[in-house]
């Protein structure tokens, strides 16, 4: 009887498990969230500059307000663009990549009715956490 415990005990021991590891890495990548509120912050000739950007998202497709400019364009994958624009001509491009709730690219400036070229600058932004709905506390 003891022997054929043994034998059973040592069998389960040894038996393979699947790993699922190699299955899970083989997923389709999952496009991350960017819906929210963003802080933008770049390097304007040496001065930081922090900027607005509000996002909504919708499968791929984007749509919100940059500094109050309206925007619209694309995600795919981890890499975000959009164009912002305003009616006096000046036209924001996006290109980023969002990695851990935060963004980084570049923002390319361009204004039609001035003649000086377009002013490219690098950017990090992060996305301001949601308020949580607790109700008020009288202290």
């Amino acid at each position: 009887m003891r022997n054929l415990m043994f034998v059973i005990v040592m069998l389960v021991a040894n038996t393979p498990v699947p790993d699922t590891r190699a299955q899970n890495n083989q997923a389709v990548a999952v496009t991350p969230s960017v819906s929210g509120r963003w802080i933008v912050s770049a390097d304007f000739y040496g001065t930081r500059m922090d900027l607005s950007l509000d996002l909504k998202q919708e499968g791929e497709n984007l749509t919100g307000k940059f500094q109050g400019n309206p925007l619209q364009d694309t995600i795919h994958s981890d890499a975000v663009t959009f164009v912002a624009k305003n009616e006096r001509g000046l036209t924001i491009n996006c290109k980023a990549t969002v990695q851990d709730n935060i963004m980084s690219g570049t923002l390319v400036f361009s204004n039609t009715n001035d003649p000086q070229p377009p002013s490219t600058r690098q950017f990090t932004a992060t996305l301001v956490p949601t308020r949580r709905a607790v109700a008020p506390v009288r202290h």
